[in-house]
C-alpha cells in the first residue's frame, strides 16, 4: 500500500464521527453562517475521487475530499472555476462522486453529507452556478452517480446498501433497489435505460429492471469487494473491477461470466469505462505494491494496447473524452489529474494545484526554523523521509534548502527519551516501553478506529506524554497509563510527520491536507487544542495564518487561503479569498510575534497594539450583483453595453465604492471608481462598458468598504458587429534595460542586452498572435527618470481595451527609508533621497492603473549579483509589496518577478544574460510549450522559468508570477 491514498477504500463504509475539522477549519461551530478557514491552492488539496468530461470535451470536472468541485480547461490545463457545496465538520461535505447530464446542463454530486442522515445528491446548473434541487432519501454516504442516456433519470449508489433511481425533473424517487448486503459502490444504466446495474462490497454485481425495481440477475465470481461497474454502449456486456485485482466481463442479458482479465498487476481496480464502440475498456488501479497504472484493454484479446504511468500513487478514477481520443485519470500523492492521449499514452496536461504534501517535518536547533520535504520515499513511522526545504518563522522567509550536509541541524520526531521508547506495534497502535518491557499501549478507543485507522507518525513529549498521528486523528497520550489526554484539531488529512520544538513548547505536524501546523502542546484547558499557526507552501509562495484569520504571506500567497461561508444546506457556498481582507487581516508583525507569546491576544500586546481581536464573521464583504445583463453570457448588438450593479452591506462596514473589472483590469482606472458616502446599506450604479467586436469580454463588479471588498459573479459579453472584421489584438512592448549607470558602483553587465533580447524574441515569436507588434526600447543613457516615465506614458497612449502590453524592466531597484520601492534610472543620484531621481512605485502604479487592455510586467529589479560572487541578500524584501499591489484588482497587472524576498537577481557571464531574461527567452522560443500545441501560454511560461532559474542558479533564485484572480491565461508566443 502506497502513500496518502492507501487507506481510502476502508474509510467510507460506515458513518463515523471524525475528530478532524473540515476544510482546514480551526474554530468552527455548528452554525452554517460561520466562516470556515479553507485553502484554495488553485487545485485539489485532498484525495481526488472522480472525474468527468463535459459533453463538448472542452473541460474536465473533478471532485475531492477537500469538498470542492473544480473545472479545468482541457486545451490549456488552466483551472477555470470552483463550486463549493455546503460543508460541516469532519467528513461532512466531502464529495465522493460526480456525474454530468448528456446536455451538460445538470451536474450531480454526492458524498458524505451531514450528520443526522442528510446524505443528499445535489443537482447543480454549472453555467448559472446554482443548485437546482437536492435529492433526499439515502441514509448513508453516496459512492457513485450516473445519468441515463437521455438525461431524464439518475442512479445513485450508497453506503446504506441501496441504489436509487431518481426523476431528474421532479427529484422524486422512481425506484429503491434493495438486495445488496454491503455498500453499493458502482452504478450504471443500460443504453436504453430499461435496465441498470450495481456493484457492491458484498462481492456481487446485480442487474435490475428500471420499471419495476426487480432484480434480474446476480453476477457472482469476484473474490473481493467490487469497486466499479460499466455497461457497454453496444448493450452486449457489463464490466466490473474488484479489489481481487481482476476485471470481469459479463454477457447480457443473462449475466453469465464471459471473461476474466487478471493480468493487470497486484492492485485493486478502481474504475472501468467502455469506449464508445464497446471494443476497448479503460481501467485504472492502485492500492498495490508496484507502479499504479491506467491502461486501455482490447476486449477481443484481453491485452493492453496502451498504458499510462504518470501517477505516483493510487489512481482513483478515469474517464474517456467524448471523441474517444483522450483519457482523464485522477490520483497520486499531489492530488493530480492527468489528461493523456489514448493512441500512445502521451501526457498532454497535468492538472494540479500549487501545494504538495509535507511528508517530513523538523525544527532547527534554535527553534526559529522549520523544515519539511515533499518526497514520499522512506518511512513516516521511522521519520526518515527526506527534508528538502526550510522556512524561518522569525523572519517569515524561505531558508536555505535542506541537504545531507545540513540536515543534522534539524530535530525530527523523538522515539526514545529518559528511558522510554515508542515502537509501532500494529496498524493502529504504539507500544510504550521501558527497559524493553511494554508499559502501556497507545491506541484508539473505538473498535472501528482500531480496525480501520492507521498510525502514521508519533513522538515523545515532555512530562510523560506522547503524540500519535494517524489517518483519522491527532492525540496526546499519557505514557504511563495510555490514556488519551488532549485532541489536536485542525488537520483534514492523514498526519504524516511531526516534530517537537527543541524547547518542548510546540509541536510541528505535516498532513495529507498539504499544511504544516504548529501547536502549543502545553495549552491550558482540557478540551481540543487548535493550531497556534498554520502554514501552506506552494513552491515559493506561502501563507501563514492564525485560527482568527490574521495572516502573513508572500505576494501571491494571500490567494491561497480564504473563508468558506455556507448559504444554507441546499445552496452553494460563498468563498472569500484572504486578499479581500488584506487591509484588516494582513498582519505579518502579529504572525511573527505569535510564536514568541503563544497566543494572538498576547501577540497584539507584544507589538504594542490595544486593538481587540476581530473575526471575519463580523466583517464579511458586501454582496455584489450584476443586475443587468442578467444572463451569465450575453450577445450585444452595439459597441457599448450598460452594466447595472447593485451592492448590499453584509458586515459592519458600509459600501464606499463600486467599479467594473473588464477582462481583469479596472475599467477607466481610478476614474472608473464611483464613490458613496456610506449612508445606504444598498447602492446601485450603471456603468457604460466599451466592447470590441468579436471578443468575449469578461465583466466583474467590485464593491469596496473601508476594510474589505466583494466581487460579483463573472458574466461574459460578446459584441457581434454586423459587418466589421474581427481584428487580432496588438502587442505593445516597452523594454527597459539599465546597465550603464552614471554611478559607476551600480553598473551591470547585461541588463541593456536583456531588454534588447526579449524585444527581439517577442517580435519574432509573437507575430502570428497579434495584428501588430510595436516595440519601444529604453536602455542605458535613454533610461533616465524622464525616459522611463515617458515610456510608460507611451504605453498609455497606444493601448486599447483589446490590446496586450508587456513592460519589461531589468536594472536596479531600491527602497527608501519609508519602505517605498523605486526603479533606479541610469541618472539616479544615490547621494540624494530617491524621490528626487528615482521612479517611485506610486508613479508606476498610477500610470499602469489607467492603461486599458491586458498588462504583463516582467520585473527584474533586485540588487544584482554574479553567480559565484557576492551572495549577500538585501536587508529587506525588495519587490514583494509592489508585486502584491500590482496584481490585485486595483491594478489587474500580471507580474512576473525575477526573485522573491531578499534574494538577488543573478547575472551569468557564461550566458551574457540575466538568468531571468535567459529563462524568459528560452520559454518564449518554444521550450515552455509543454502541451505541444505550438503556443506558449502564460501559465506554461511561468512553469518553465520557475524550474529553469532554479536549475541555472542552483536554487539561489526563485522567480514568482502573481496573476489577478479575474484574468484568464492567454498565449503570448507561437512556434509555428
Amino acid at each position: 500500500m502506497q502513500g496518502s491514498a492507501g487507506q481510502r477504500f476502508q474509510v467510507r463504509t460506515i458513518i463515523r464521527s471524525l475528530s478532524v475539522i473540515a476544510l482546514l477549519a480551526t474554530n468552527v461551530v455548528a452554525q452554517d453562517e460561520v466562516p470556515i478557514l479553507a485553502l484554495d491552492a488553485h487545485g485539489h488539496t485532498a484525495v481526488v475521487n472522480k472525474v468527468v468530461f463535459t459533453p463538448d470535451g472542452k473541460e474536465v470536472i473533478t471532485v475531492a475530499d477537500d469538498k470542492t468541485i473544480r473545472f479545468w480547461d482541457v486545451a490549456t490545463g488552466e483551472p477555470l472555476r470552483v463550486l463549493r457545496p455546503p460543508v460541516g465538520i469532519g467528513s461532512e461535505g466531502m464529495i465522493y462522486c460526480v456525474a454530468i447530464s448528456p446536455d451538460g446542463l445538470t451536474l450531480a454530486v454526492g458524498g458524505y453529507g451531514f450528520s443526522g442522515g442528510d446524505h443528499w445528491v445535489s443537482l447543480i446548473n454549472p453555467q448559472e452556478e446554482k443548485v437546482k434541487r437536492v435529492l433526499k432519501g439515502h441514509s448513508n454516504v453516496i459512492h457513485d452517480l450516473k445519468f441515463s442516456q437521455d438525461g431524464s433519470m439518475l442512479i445513485s449508489g450508497s453506503g446504506d446498501n441501496t441504489a436509487r433511481i431518481w426523476n431528474v425533473s421532479t427529484g422524486e424517487t422512481i425506484q429503491v433497489l434493495e438486495g445488496h448486503e454491503l455498500d453499493v459502490y458502482g452504478v450504471t444504466f443500460a443504453p436504453d435505460a430499461t435496465r441498470c446495474a450495481t456493484s457492491s462490497y458484498d462481492h456481487t454485481a446485480r442487474i435490475w429492471s428500471v420499471n419495476t425495481g426487480n432484480q434480474l440477475a446476480v453476477l457472482e465470481g469476484h473474490e473481493a469487494e467490487i469497486r466499479c461497474i460499466d455497461w457497454s454502449p453496444d448493450n452486449v456486456q457489463i464490466a466490473t473491477g474488484s479489489k481481487d485485482q481482476s476485471v470481469r466481463l459479463w454477457a447480457l442479458p443473462s449475466g453469465r461470466l464471459m471473461k476474466t482479465i487478471d493480468n493487470l498487476g497486484d492492485h485493486h481496480i478502481s474504475a472501468v469505462r467502455f469506449s464508445a464502440d464497446g471494443l476497448k475498456l479503460l481501467y485504472v488501479h492502485g492500492f498495490g505494491p508496484t507502479q499504479d497504472v491506467a491502461g486501455l484493454i482490447d476486449l477481443k484479446t484481453g491485452e493492453q494496447t496502451v498504458q499510462f504511468l504518470g501517477h505516483d500513487n493510487t489512481i482513483m478514477d478515469g474517464r474517456l473524452s467524448p471523441d474517444g481520443e483522450l483519457a482523464a485519470t485522477v490520483g497520486g500523492n499531489d492530488e493530480e489529474t492527468f489528461i493523456w492521449r489514448l493512441s500512445d499514452g502521451q501526457q498532454l496536461q497535468k492538472l494540479v494545484g500549487q501545494g504538495r504534501v509535507p511528508w517530513s517535518a523538523a525544527w532547527s536547533a534554535d527553534g526559529t526554523t522549520i523544515a519539511w520535504g515533499n518526497n514520499s520515499s522512506g518511512s513516516s513511522l521511522e521519520a526518515n523521509k527526506a527534508l528538502e526545504r526550510s522556512f524561518n518563522l522569525k523572519l517569515l522567509e524561505h531558508g536555505e534548502p535542506v541537504t545531507e550536509n545540513n540536515e543534522g541541524r534539524f530535530q525530527r520526531a523523538i522515539f526514545e527519551k529518559n528511558g522510554l521508547k515508542l515502537e509501532s506495534s500494529g496498524i493502529s497502535s504504539v507500544d510504550v516501553k521501558r527497559n524493553g518491557q511494554t508499559v502501556t499501549v497507545l491506541e484508539p478507543t473505538s473498535d472501528y478506529d482500531k480496525a480501520y485507522d492507521r498510525v502514521r507518525c508519533f513522538t515523545l513529549l515532555a512530562d510523560n506524554r506522547a503524540v500519535v498521528g494517524s489517518g483519522f486523528a491527532l492525540w496526546i497520550y499519557d505514557t504511563n497509563s495510555g490514556e488519551r489526554l488532549r485532541q489536536l484539531d485542525g488537520h483534514s488529512g492523514a498526519i504524516w510527520s511531526m516534530s517537537p520544538s527543541p524547547d518542548g513548547r510546540y509541536l510541528l505536524t505535516g498532513s495529507g491536507d498539504m499544511t504544516l501546523r504548529v501547536w502549543d502542546v502545553n495549552a491550558k484547558g482540557d478540551g481540543p487544542i487548535e493550531p497556534l499557526l498554520s502554514l501552506f507552501f506552494a513552491e515559493e509562495e506561502w501563507i501563514a495564518w492564525t485560527p482568527q484569520g490574521y495572516y502573513a504571506s508572500s505576494p501571491g500567497g494571500e490567494r491561497l487561503m480564504g473563508w468558506h461561508v455556507n448559504n444554507g444546506r441546499e445552496q452553494l457556498a460563498s468563498f472569500f479569498p484572504a486578499s479581500q481582507f488584506h487591509k484588516q487581516f494582513y498582519r505579518p508583525d502579529l504572525i511573527q510575534e505569535v510564536l514568541q507569546t503563544g497566543s494572538v491576544q498576547q501577540a497584539l500586546k507584544g507589538i504594542g497594539s490595544s486593538e481587540r481581536i476581530t473575526t471575519v464573521s463580523q466583517n464579511l464583504p458586501p454582496e455584489v450583483d450584476i443586475v443587468s445583463p442578467s444572463d451569465a453570457s450575453t450577445v450585444a448588438s452595439s459597441p457599448e453595453i450598460t452594466v447595472r450593479v447593485s451592492a448590499t452591506q453584509t458586515g459592519s462596514n458600509p459600501v464606499t465604492s463600486l467599479q467594473i473589472l473588464l477582462d481583469g483590469r479596472p475599467l477607466n482606472g481610478q476614474d472608473g471608481i464611483v464613490q458613496f458616502d456610506g449612508s445606504s446599506r444598498t447602492v446601485n450604479h450603471s456603468f457604460h462598458v466599451p466592447l470590441v467586436a468579436g471578443v468575449e469580454h469578461r465583466i466583474v463588479a467590485r464593491a469596496s468598504t473601508a476594510v474589505n471588498f466583494g466581487v460579483s459573479k463573472e458574466i461574459t459579453v460578446v459584441y457581434q458587429a454586423p459587418s466589421e472584421t474581427v481584428l487580432l489584438p496588438s502587442l505593445y512592448v516597452l523594454a527597459i534595460g539599465v546597465a550603464d549607470y552614471d554611478d559607476e558602483s551600480l553598473k551591470l553587465d547585461f541588463a541593456d542586452d536583456d531588454a534588447r533580447h526579449l524585444a527581439d524574441v517577442l517580435q519574432e515569436r509573437s507575430f502570428g498572435l497579434f495584428d501588430k507588434i510595436d516595440t519601444r526600447l529604453v536602455v542605458d543613457k535613454d533610461a533616465t527618470q524622464k525616459g522611463i516615465l515617458g515610456g510608460l506614458l507611451w504605453l498609455k497612449q497606444q493601448m486599447t481595451q483589446h490590446d496586450i502590453a508587456i513592460l519589461f524592466y531589468s536594472g536596479h531597484g531600491a527602497k527608501d527609508e519609508t519602505g517605498k520601492f523605486y526603479l533606479m534610472p541610469s541618472d539616479v543620484d544615490t547621494n540624494q533621497p530617491l524621490v528626487l531621481s528615482g521612479v517611485a512605485e506610486d508613479q508606476v502604479k498610477g500610470i499602469l492603473q489607467g492603461i486599458p487592455g491586458r498588462l504583463i510586467m516582467m520585473l527584474d529589479a533586485c540588487h544584482a549579483g554574479v553567480i559565484g560572487g557576492d551572495t549577500r541578500k538585501s536587508s529587506t524584501s525588495l519587490m514583494d509589496d509592489i508585486v502584491r499591489d500590482l496584481a490585485n484588482d486595483d491594478y489587474g497587472v500580471v507580474v512576473m518577478a525575477s526573485s522573491m524576498g531578499r534574494e538577488y537577481s543573478l547575472e551569468s557571464p557564461d550566458n551574457k544574460s540575466g538568468m531571468f531574461t535567459l529563462a524568459l527567452c528560452e520559454g518564449l522560443d518554444g521550450k515552455a510549450d509543454y502541451n505541444g500545441d505550438k503556443y506558449v501560454y502564460l501559465n506554461e511560461l511561468d512553469t518553465y522559468i520557475s524550474q529553469r532559474i532554479k536549475d541555472l542558479t542552483g536554487g539561489k533564485q526563485h522567480p514568482t508570477t502573481v496573476k489577478p484572480a479575474t484574468i484568464r491565461m492567454f498565449p503570448i508566443s507561437s512556434i509555428k
